[in-house]
């Protein structure tokens, strides 16, 4: 969906091109809206307060697209967090209780922030300008740090941990150690592999309960 905004949104774009693309979306959020009408009235409102928030969030990043400030960090960052507000509406109204909902988000949190910040140093260094190396593995530090912590109070399985583990150790790697070489196809494979690695890990321990 990031990539159909980015089409319409281009000022370079054949108008005819641009008119396929808005068909598109016209057509998905169609099918969107008449979802969530059928939602919107059988569920609280307070569970669509996450939805409310993503939407927010949203504005911000096609306001941000709409004036080709899409690559700054935190028009990158705004797209992820609200997918994942989204995403809470779902254990919302499957009635989890609320720490468990907050632990789900940051578990959410966990892949998508580091994960930002990680690609965005990775293009910068590519593009051989000046980055800050620090800010992902900071970030990926303190989720883990977190996410240990709520596995310790039992709001998310132990197998968060090794998740997050997973995407500290593609960090060190990926930052100190695989400078050369660099291809984007290849990356987003990469990166598309490791975030597969982290659902699974999670998946598995709220399965197993791990």
């Amino acid at each position: 969906m990031q990539q159909v905004y980015r089409i319409i949104f281009k000022k370079n774009n054949r108008k005819s091109y641009n008119k396929i693309v808005i068909i598109v979306l016209c057509i998905y959020f169609l099918f969107i809206t008449a979802f969530f009408s059928i939602t919107f009235f059988n569920v609280a409102l307070v569970k669509l307060i996450p939805f409310g928030l993503s939407l927010i969030v949203m504005a911000n990043y096609l306001a941000n697209l709409y004036k080709q400030k899409n690559r700054e960090l935190i028009s990158e960052l705004s797209a992820p967090i609200s997918i994942s507000l989204i995403a809470l509406c779902i254990v919302l109204f499957k009635g989890w209780q609320i720490e468990y909902v907050i632990a789900f988000w940051i578990i959410l949190l966990a892949r998508s922030i580091p994960t930002t910040f990680y690609v965005h140093t990775k293009l910068l260094l590519f593009k051989k300008k000046e980055s800050k190396n620090t800010l992902p593995l900071i970030s990926v530090y303190i989720f883990t740090g977190i996410l240990l912590w709520t596995s310790m109070l039992g709001f998310t399985p132990y197998l968060t941990v090794a998740a997050s583990l997973i995407l500290l150790a593609r960090t060190h790697l990926g930052i100190f150690y695989s400078k050369g070489n660099f291809k984007v196809v290849k990356f987003g494979i990469i990166e598309f592999v490791y975030g597969g690695l982290y659902i699974l890990v999670t998946a598995f321990g709220y399965i197993y309960s791990i």
